[in-house]
């Protein structure tokens, strides 16, 4: 998780997200398992999702710079998937274009920028599927055609 907070100690923000991962499982094997051996299966899993991004409504609509501080989680979290190797994932609503705008300012890709075919998500067709790597747009492009010809759907 990230948070935004300001110099005088206001939480205005915070982001949360998490490697694909089912935790429980985790926490179950981490009794019987090497700690080198949980590691690779971390490793393994190549995917880091944005699951909330959340702004203090009020902040947001008292300053100016609440946009601001959404790109600087919204960087934070692309800087940890980078740190990390990974790839990462956002989902928002189709409908939604200033949400898809937002996070395409960002650095994120949709499925259609990448020229990657639609598919219905997994979390229901109203669903948008945005995507980063340090790639660019041809790199992560590359990698979602890879993962998309073994069948994944996200």
């Amino acid at each position: 998780a990230r948070i935004a907070q300001t110099d005088d100690g206001q939480i205005v923000g915070f982001a949360m997200f998490d490697n694909e991962i089912d935790q429980e499982k985790l926490q179950d094997q981490a009794r019987y398992v090497h700690p080198d051996e949980l590691k690779k299966i971390v490793d393994a899993k190549p995917f880091i999702f944005l699951q909330l991004l959340m702004m203090d409504p009020h902040f947001v609509a008292s300053t100016n710079t609440g946009n601001e501080w959404k790109k600087e989680l919204v960087a934070q979290f692309c800087d940890c998937v980078t740190k990390n190797g990974k790839i990462a994932i956002a989902r928002t609503e189709t409908e939604n274009q200033t949400e898809i705008e937002f996070f395409q300012s960002c650095g994120l890709f949709t499925m259609h920028d990448m020229g990657i075919p639609s598919y219905p998500s997994s979390k229901g067709t109203d669903i948008s599927v945005l995507a980063y790597t340090p790639m660019g747009k041809e790199g992560t492009a590359k990698i979602f055609r890879k993962f998309y010809s073994m069948g994944a759907r996200f």
